[in-house]
């Protein structure tokens, strides 16, 4: 057994880590069905500043997901079983594709019963082929959801990391500190991209920038790095990982804090992508870190209420947005109005509960079956799992 202070990598399904997930879905909600920043009462401006941070918890999603999907990954390329690569790019098209999928079939047939013209939707092939993250791609079909898809961006980045990572770490296999030094350098070229990004605006569009894959590898290279130095808990990377844990979360939080602060919004824009952004990842990293290993934060995110939203956390993030047409019906039908704060709230309060509902119903009829089949294609015995499923996570 791990001596209290100890930083280990889970050998089981660890529920701090679904409670991770409920935090960082509910943060994606709330930013998405937030709002308040224009009003005139101190309390409600208060909240609406706190709901534009919430596209914190697609950082968390993205650090999270690089930490297992790494780990999983290493252990594979370790083993001497047959077909693991294999296995491995089958087993997440399994967890990702089959929700995805339907629900971009169901935008888009909607579509169709509306009136609008075959020819008109040709792009949602693109849809279909997860590259929402270049929006002159989707742009053809955005304009005409009923059904919005905007945010499968974010599950475009992490399939696109899915795809290339394994052959990265392929190369590294036969070395510990090559793969560390890769996740480094990765982690380096995002920060270097972001900066060139907005000190010279004229390099990509900025909504390109927005929901490049270069723009979140840190993220996804730094959860990778957390995975490969913990693989033994008695190594020095992994002391002094627990050591920097409870720093790198207040010193991440606060960084954060004082960039918003300066130029005067939580969201991501402008300058946040050089300070905010990896300020989130250090935070992401700290907080990850320590609910490995028993802690107050531990305790708090293993409750059975985190732990059951983290459960159907992709459900939750992919249905949210789709759902938006009742939730608003649901508001004006209550609020007597299409606009204001009691509708903004109206939606809000009865739209979490709503979504969970609807992903707990998707996860049974349609998730589950699908990932029934992963028996079918194993990972190699567990070193570092709770192999579960993130957005992602976003």
């Amino acid at each position: 057994m791990s001596a209290p202070n100890t930083v280990t990598a889970p050998h089981h399904r660890e529920p701090a880590l679904d409670g991770l997930r409920g935090l960082a879905v509910t943060l994606v909600f709330v930013f998405h069905y937030g709002g308040g920043l224009t009003s005139h009462n101190p309390l409600i401006r208060f909240f609406g500043h706190l709901t534009a941070a919430g596209w914190t918890g697609v950082q968390i999603f993205f650090v999270l997901s690089g930490f297992l999907i790494t780990g999983i990954l290493w252990r594979d390329l370790q083993s001497t079983q047959p077909h693991l690569l294999r296995n491995f790019y089958i087993r997440r098209i399994l967890r990702i594709v089959p929700l995805a999928w339907a629900a971009i079939t169901l935008s888009c047939l909607l579509c169709l019963a509306m009136g609008f013209n075959p020819p008109a939707l040709h792009g949602y092939i693109f849809e279909y082929l997860f590259l929402q993250d270049i929006p002159s791609l989707v742009r053809t079909t955005e304009h005409v959801q009923k059904l919005a898809l905007f945010h499968f961006w974010t599950i475009a980045v992490e399939l696109q990391f899915y795809l290339l990572w394994p052959l990265l770490l392929l190369l590294c296999r036969r070395s510990l500190r090559a793969a560390q030094a890769l996740c480094f350098a990765v982690f380096a070229l995002s920060l270097t991209a972001n900066a060139a990004f907005v000190l010279h605006p004229g390099l990509i569009p900025p909504e390109l920038q927005q929901r490049s894959p270069l723009t979140y590898s840190g993220a996804l290279s730094l959860g990778g790095f957390l995975a490969l130095s913990l693989r033994q808990s008695t190594s020095p990377e992994a002391k002094l990982l627990q050591r920097l844990a409870l720093p790198a979360l207040l010193l991440g939080s606060a960084a954060y804090i004082a960039a918003s602060l300066q130029r005067g919004s939580f969201l991501l824009l402008g300058k946040q992508y050089i300070t905010g952004l990896p300020s989130v990842w250090i935070a992401s990293a700290g907080l990850l870190l320590l609910l490995l290993r028993p802690s107050v934060p531990h305790t708090l995110f293993s409750n059975a209420i985190l732990r059951f939203i983290g459960r159907y956390s992709y459900g939750i993030y992919v249905l949210h947005v789709l759902l938006e047409p009742l939730f608003s019906y649901i508001g004006v039908a209550v609020s007597h109005r299409s606009s204001g704060y009691f509708f903004l709230a109206t939606r809000l309060i009865t739209g979490f509960p709503i979504t969970l509902a609807f992903a707990w119903v998707s996860y049974q009829l349609l998730e589950f079956p699908f990932l029934k089949l992963k028996r079918h294609f194993p990972s190699a015995p567990a070193l570092l799992t709770s192999e579960t499923p993130n957005i992602g996570h976003l």
